[in-house]
C-alpha cells in the first residue's frame, strides 16, 4: 500500500476502510508519505467520517495539528488515541480522538480496548487532484 501510494506524493487522499459491519475513512489533505522526520503532518482541512451504518462526519477539532503519522509499519490518522490507526496487515484500531473530537469510528465502547480493534476486508486509496 505505502510503495503504491508514494507515486502520488503531493496529492490529497481519500481513505475508505471496509470491515465487517462499518465503512468509514478519512479526507486528509496530503498523502501517506514516510518521511525522515518522525512527525505529524496534514492540516485542519483533514477530517475523518462514518459511512456505515451511521453517515456521520468528524472535523477537526483545532486542539492540535496532529492529522497524519506515517511509518514503515502503520500509519494513524490523529494523535495519542488515533481515530484510525492501520497496520501494514490491515489490523487496525480506532478510538475517541481528541483531533477530531470522535468516537471511535466502528461504533465500539470507547473504554473497551478490544473492542476498538478492526480487520480490514477492503482498503480503498483515491488521490485527489486539482485541476
Amino acid at each position: 500500500m505505502y510503495l503504491k501510494a508514494k507515486e502520488f506524493k503531493n496529492l490529497t487522499m481519500l481513505l475508505i476502510i471496509k470491515t465487517t459491519n462499518h465503512i468509514f475513512g478519512a479526507y486528509c489533505d496530503k498523502m501517506i508519505n514516510i518521511k525522515e522526520e518522525k512527525l505529524y503532518y496534514g492540516s485542519n482541512e483533514s477530517f475523518i467520517f462514518q459511512i456505515e451504518p451511521n453517515p456521520k462526519p468528524y472535523y477537526s477539532s483545532g486542539l492540535n495539528n496532529n492529522h497524519l503519522f506515517v511509518d514503515q509499519s502503520y500509519f494513524q490518522i490523529g494523535s495519542d488515541s488515533p481515530a484510525i490507526y492501520l497496520n501494514t496487515e490491515l489490523k487496525g484500531k480506532t478510538f475517541s480522538s481528541e483531533t477530531y473530537n470522535s468516537l471511535p469510528l466502528n461504533e465500539a465502547d470507547p473504554d473497551d480496548f478490544n473492542a476498538c480493534s478492526f480487520d480490514a476486508l477492503e482498503v480503498e486509496i483515491y488521490t485527489l487532484s486539482y485541476i
